[in-house]
Order: structure tokens, then C-alpha cells, then sequence
């Protein structure tokens, strides 16, 4: 698995949404410190004091979100939605 294909830099997905990188960080990480479930990836927090927070945005998942798909709807229903 290469990672750099399965995932999308921050910075791009922010640029295709019409948001600044911060903003998306910032709520990548705010969702991150109080267990909320972001749709659209994940931040990381660092292992140290030093270190930086880790973004991670699944590629599928954002192609989807950008091609107008309901993120809300768990994916093992999207299956059986798109089966019937």
C-alpha cells in the first residue's frame, strides 16, 4: 500500500473545499481532543512535545464527500443501498 495514493495532503483537500489549512487542521484536531468522529480523515496528535500532529484524509473518502456523498451514512449501509 502506498500511502501517498491513498491519502490527500491537508493542504489540498483544504484548497478544494474553499478553507484555509489552519481551519481544517484546526478542526481536524479539535475533533481529535474531544472524540468526535471528523468525516472526512483524522488528526494524530504528537508523541512528544516536540513533535507535530499527523493529518490523515483518506483520498476515497474525500472523492466521495467532493462528489456530493453523505458522510453521516455509515459505508456498510451505503453497500446495501447501492445494491438494491
Amino acid at each position: 500500500m502506498n500511502i501517498a495514493n491513498e491519502t490527500i495532503p491537508l493542504s489540498e483537500a483544504a484548497a478544494r473545499m474553499g478553507r484555509s489549512p489552519a481551519e481544517l487542521a484546526n478542526r481536524l484536531r479539535k475533533c481529535a481532543l474531544t472524540g468526535v468522529t471528523f468525516p472526512l480523515g483524522f488528526a494524530l496528535p504528537p508523541g512528544s512535545d516536540r513533535g507535530q500532529w499527523i493529518y490523515v484524509i483518506p483520498r476515497k473518502r474525500f472523492e466521495a464527500y467532493m462528489n456530493g456523498l453523505d458522510l453521516s451514512v455509515p459505508e456498510e449501509r451505503l453497500k446495501t443501498l447501492f445494491q438494491q
